[in-house]
């Protein structure tokens, strides 16, 4: 990459509003970040870290990464992570996976369970276990939650996958359209809907929402185990 010569203008910052400050790129550089972000192809020929490094070269703004904005910052709700960080346990204490009726297959009133069913302590915390948007969530108290309680349901792009949580103690504070990163709080172990003692009912879903055909998680929350692997 050639330095830039002295005739070239710098990036200048200039204020304006309230405070508010806007960023002034030289039109050289508007042209290197089209290139560079707008092509797959070119990504796909030089690789992530060599389009980081000629956005850099060129004076562009850091890439974000996973549940962060260019400057660290934690991303708001409605802001896409750029990078998957690696996916974790959905229940952040301790956990038992109980009896054999709590598995995935097992006979529920003359219907399969269609999850996992993860027991710990009342208030336990909830995790995201991958980066992803909120497609559905409901109260215990709605009709439209039925059994479930207080439900969510995360829909990773990346995993093309629905991870679904059932019977939390309160209603979550995200909504449809939220963004969340691997590991951001979502909600707390209850036994809310149709349940028998505090735990997490946890669905795998393929695609995108609730009504996708759910596969068992149990290999999955075994990969996802605090020190597996």
């Amino acid at each position: 990459m050639s330095q830039t010569t002295t005739s070239e203008q710098p990036i200048q910052r200039t204020r304006t509003g309230r405070g508010a400050s806007r960023v002034r790129v030289p039109a050289r550089t508007k042209l290197a970040v089209a290139l560079g972000v707008g092509s797959a192809v070119f990504a796909g020929v030089f690789g992530a870290s060599r389009l980081e490094s000629l956005l850099a070269d060129e004076g562009a703004l850091p890439v974000a990464h996973a549940g962060a904005g260019a400057g660290g910052e934690r991303l708001g709700p409605g802001v896409a992570p750029a990078v998957a960080a690696e996916p974790v346990y959905p229940v952040n204490g301790d956990f038992d996976y109980g009896e054999a009726d709590a598995r995935f297959g097992a006979s529920r009133g003359g219907r399969p369970h269609e999850g996992q069913d993860v027991f710990a302590k009342a208030g336990t915390e909830l995790v995201a276990v991958d980066t992803g948007t909120i497609v559905d969530e409901a109260s215990a108290d709605s009709a439209y939650s039925g059994g479930r309680g207080n439900f969510i349901a995360i829909y990773s792009e990346i995993d093309d996958r629905t991870y679904v949580y059932f019977h939390m103690k309160q209603r979550s504070a995200l909504r449809e359209g939220d963004q969340v990163a691997a590991g951001d709080p979502v909600g707390a172990v209850g036994c809310t809907g149709s349940c028998w003692g505090n735990h997490l009912h946890f669905e795998v879903r393929l695609g995108r929402g609730v009504e996708g055909k759910p596969i068992d998680p149990l290999p999955l929350l075994r990969d996802w185990e605090p020190g597996a692997g």
